[in-house]
């Protein structure tokens, strides 16, 4: 799935698509240095601002267990950089756990296209 929308957009889709829930490790993701040296002095949360933006123009990608020699393999031969981010859990929800948080924290919202803008007439 593309990440334009954000990465908490697309967690939330795929978990729903396939009946599962997640456990995301907030501290491996992806993150530049200078993004996080920006949020930091900001006082925000980099983790939370990277699950919450979009226009990221990356994808989320889900495997089974079962098929991570083959996934091992399709990177190593088409050299795309991968980062596991997280795992797929029985139990429904979205929790995002690391050192940034003490514990688990809420998913955050991604962006919606449709969300009601205040002052518009249609409003959507």
């Amino acid at each position: 799935m593309d990440l334009s929308d954000g990465l908490s957009d697309g967690l939330e889709q795929v978990a729903d698509a396939s009946g599962v829930g997640m456990t995301i490790d907030g501290d491996a993701v992806p993150i530049d240095a200078g993004a996080r040296a920006v949020f930091a002095a900001r006082g925000e949360d980099a983790v939370a601002e990277a699950l919450r933006g979009g226009d990221d123009y990356e994808l989320l990608i889900a495997v089974r267990p079962r098929t991570q020699r083959r996934l091992t393999e399709a990177i190593r031969r088409g050299g795309v950089p991968l980062t596991r981010i997280g795992r797929c859990t029985a139990e429904r929800g979205i929790t995002v756990r690391g050192a940034h948080a003490a514990s688990p924290v809420e998913l955050p919202q991604g962006f919606s296209h449709f969300a009601s803008v205040k002052g518009s007439r249609s409003g959507a």
